[in-house]
């Protein structure tokens, strides 16, 4: 459901996928390779005295901006750093940027930063220039985040003379495209991996980089991972081609129970409609998007045993 507050703007938030997912958990756990990705591509570096806090921003009951990462020092007021991974343009963020910057000024001090990472040309342009506001009689609001904008030429950087660990990052520049110049870059950032010392590191990058595949680099990794002759079989390609087994084993079975639910929710959702129109209530478009769309057999279920005595719609979606 889209939703406006009293300004009009809208706050329904934009759902995340699974390599927003993966990239801020990587960040949450290992903030580090956000300051070696910035030194690797010339940008000024936080302090190493930042940690990962809590990033519920409270700005004025109720509400409550939540960053994907905010970077804080225990120690100290000011040093602090909000992380926000960025695959699509978000309305909501005009507000949000906006309250957790003013928010973080007003509880920590002045010296602190918006950082937004993207790989999307038209997103880096949105993030320069969405979070403004004009009054009726003229005041203005503005706020201009730091943008990391990885393309393939950043990611070629990265390969060439960062840090194997940046490897992730490379291929996140181009995981959304197809065709050989990022095939060449998966194969480069898979095997850049092999590099890295720390076992549990490596395994880390692996499922995260694995994880934001889909599409054609996703259906080239598996042809390739299965191949024994294409990787030399070194103790930690071995490794990584095990590990991506296991990954796609799960990946399956994961796949199959959400089928099964699928299935399920969309048989409960044919019966609540035809219920529905037993007793003669009349149905909305909304309502109908609604249980069309609802993947959740226990929340059907539930309606369903509403509707069997509900007189009218509200009865039904009582508690929604």
């Amino acid at each position: 459901m889209v939703a406006c507050n009293r300004l009009g703007v809208i706050t329904a938030p934009i759902m995340a996928s699974a390599t927003h997912e993966t990239l801020t958990a990587l960040l949450q756990q290992r903030p580090a390779l956000l300051r070696d990705l910035l030194s690797a591509l010339g940008r000024p570096v936080f302090s190493e005295s930042l940690r990962v806090v809590d990033s519920s921003v409270r700005v004025a009951d109720p509400i409550e901006v939540r960053p994907d990462v905010l970077l804080a020092d225990p120690e100290d007021r000011e040093p602090w750093v909000i992380i926000e991974v960025q695959q699509q343009p978000d309305p909501v963020k005009q507000v949000r940027w906006l309250a957790a910057m003013g928010a973080m000024v007003a509880t920590r001090g002045a010296r602190g930063d918006l950082l937004v990472l993207t790989t999307q040309p038209r997103v880096s342009e949105w993030a320069l220039s969405v979070a403004r506001t004009r009054g009726p009689l003229g005041s203005a609001v503005s706020l201009v985040p730091s943008v990391i904008l990885l393309t393939d030429r950043e990611a070629d950087s990265l390969l060439r003379e960062g840090q194997p660990t940046l490897a992730v990052f490379a291929l996140w520049a181009v995981a959304h495209r197809k065709g050989p110049r990022a095939v060449e870059i998966l194969q480069r950032c898979v095997l850049r991996l092999e590099s890295i010392a720390d076992a549990l590191l490596r395994r880390v990058l692996f499922r995260a980089m694995v994880s934001m595949l889909s599409g054609t680099l996703a259906t080239f990794l598996r042809r390739w991972m299965m191949n024994p002759d294409a990787i030399p079989e070194t103790p930690k390609a071995r490794e990584l081609r095990l590990l991506y087994e296991a990954f796609v084993e799960r990946a399956e079975a994961r796949g199959e129970a959400r089928g099964e639910a699928r299935g399920e929710a969309r048989g409960e959702a044919r019966a609540l409609l035809i219920v529905i129109k037993s007793r003669g209530i009349s149905l909305t478009d909304h309502a109908r998007l609604q249980i069309e769309t609802c993947e959740d057999p226990a929340q059907l279920a539930r309606w369903i045993a509403r509707a069997v005595t509900a007189s009218e719609l509200a009865e039904i979606f009582a508690d929604e």
